[in-house]
């Protein structure tokens, strides 16, 4: 038997188990499909000998310098994305999924402590050279886009910024700043034909903010917003310190908003960062009787539920990365579930996760997600142990609809499905496998309702009453996000 054979025979057996092609197949009538791949974090310094190399080349070089890296093989986890496994990725989605109707990106291109990283290699820091420094990262960005054009030559390609996607530092993404012109000039050419190009240069060189229709759906609006402005963590550390980003945005969102709603247009959000209870940083805390740390800053928190609330009926679905873990959240009005935003897992490993992506099946017609599949590296090696063999065995994970029994994707599945973790114990024991992306799991029996009560409890107030069980909203204490070191922790 040829291998040939042998892979067609694996594909055929995943479709007789989960009902679902294992790969898009963008010529069928209908669903539509198309790809959600995060946090791919790329980390060009992993083999640190390269790095005088990589300076000296351009970006259309860089493939040649990484691929003869002595570290060979894919990162273990523990650490960012080195090439390998950046390819490893790619051309793994690329071959189940050849020609989606359109990617989102939401977010985090670079890697962690990037300039540190950058610091203990260069002849002058950062700081002491930024010419060179920004030289140095425009051309990994130019290298990243590169390798998604390479495999996906017309597919809009369309993502958010990260945390780490600054020139400035973590969480300090300067408005109308260098990075956002030179992002801007890089990734525009990909974004597809539909784009405004003059209100995308607009908007996203003003706060890495954008809007497009969504391609291949008439009818509906993408809205990526930049809610790394949102963050408790975020600074203005290089721009101004009278600016107001994060308000200028919402107001800009509103605007979108209602314009949508006029168009009678049906509005998908991207972002980096999701609204919410941060359930790692709460654990510790919140078992103790304190108070719950939240994604964003409460009052750009309430902004934002109120005009989901205000335009409920126009925004159909949101998508976040950032956690690094496969997870949901619900915004609930009036005790009812209104807005999904599916987190999703990332390629980086560096928080104990294995590698993931997912492609999405949705309703060409209403936009409907019907179903996803997420797919994951299945053999990465633990830290300490030798790398990974490129390029790795990535196998499907699971299906949505096979695993949890809802016939589509929504908020009110989400809804159903952090309620029904209380007392279903296989569903219990399948969202804790697969929050991590089958990795060791991060939540113990112990901090698990924190967990699961922060799905779909988006307020400290909502999240507490879930956790005691009261009828009646305990107020929260004041509580700053706590920050953690990458050594001590899976999660900043």
């Amino acid at each position: 038997m040829t291998s040939g054979t042998g892979k067609a025979i694996q594909a055929a057996l995943v479709i007789l188990l989960v009902g679902l092609p294992s790969a898009c197949a963008s010529g069928q009538a209908d669903p539509g499909q198309f790809l959600l791949i995060s946090d791919i974090h790329f980390d060009p310094f992993f083999d640190g000998a390269l790095f005088p190399r990589l300076v000296a080349e351009p970006a259309e070089g860089w493939g040649a310098v990484l691929r003869g890296t002595r570290a060979a093989g894919i990162n273990p986890r523990g650490t960012d994305s080195n090439d390998a496994l950046l390819q490893s990725s790619l051309d793994d989605a690329q071959a189940r999924c050849p020609q989606p109707t359109f990617i989102l990106y939401p977010g985090d291109f670079m890697a962690h402590q990037w300039q540190g990283k950058y610091d203990k290699r260069a002849l002058r820091s950062h700081l002491e050279d930024p010419r060179a420094y920004q030289a140095f990262t425009t051309k990994a960005i130019r290298y990243l886009a590169a390798e998604f054009r390479r495999r996906f030559p017309r597919t809009p390609i369309l993502p958010t910024l990260g945390n780490d996607d600054s020139y400035c530092g973590d969480y300090m993404v300067q408005p109308e700043g260098l990075f956002l012109a030179m992002f801007a000039g890089v990734w525009e050419p990909l974004l597809g034909p539909e784009l405004d190009t003059g209100a995308f240069r607009q908007t996203f060189l003003r706060g890495g903010y954008y809007t497009t229709p969504l391609p291949g759906l008439k009818g509906h609006r993408l809205v990526v917003l930049n809610s790394v402005v949102f963050s408790v963590n975020y600074s203005n550390a290089c721009g101004n310190s009278t600016e107001t980003p994060a308000l200028d945005q919402l107001r800009w969102l509103a605007r979108t908003l209602d314009e949508a709603r006029i168009a009678g247009e049906s509005v998908w959000l991207l972002m980096h960062i999701p609204p919410g209870i941060n359930s790692f940083n709460s654990a510790e805390d919140v078992q103790k009787g304190g108070s719950p740390v939240t994604f964003w800053q409460p009052e750009l928190t309430s902004r934002f539920l109120g005009l989901v609330r205000q335009y409920r009926p126009t925004i159909q679905v949101a998508f976040a990365g950032h956690t690094h873990m496969d997870d949901f959240r619900v915004i609930r009005l009036d005790g009812a579930s209104a807005l999904l935003c599916k987190v999703a897992p990332a390629v980086s490993p560096i928080f104990g996760n294995n590698p993931g992506y997912q492609v999405y099946q949705y309703d060409r017609g209403m936009g409907a997600i019907q179903d996803y599949q997420t797919y994951d590296l299945a053999n990465l090696a633990d830290a300490g142990q030798p790398p990974t063999p490129s390029p790795g065995r990535w196998s499907f994970e699971y299906d949505f609809r096979a695993a949890y029994g809802y016939p589509e994707l929504n908020a009110r599945a989400a809804g159903r499905l952090s309620e029904a973790l209380v007392a279903d114990a296989p569903a219990r024991q399948r969202y804790t496998k697969y929050f991590s992306v089958s990795a060791a799991p991060e939540f113990t029996e112990q901090t698990f309702a924190i967990y699961r009560c922060a799905i779909a409890n988006i307020t400290p107030a909502e999240f507490l009453m879930c956790l005691s069980g009261a009828t009646t909203p305990r107020t929260p204490l004041p509580h700053p996000d706590r920050k953690r070191s990458l050594q001590l922790a899976p999660r900043p």
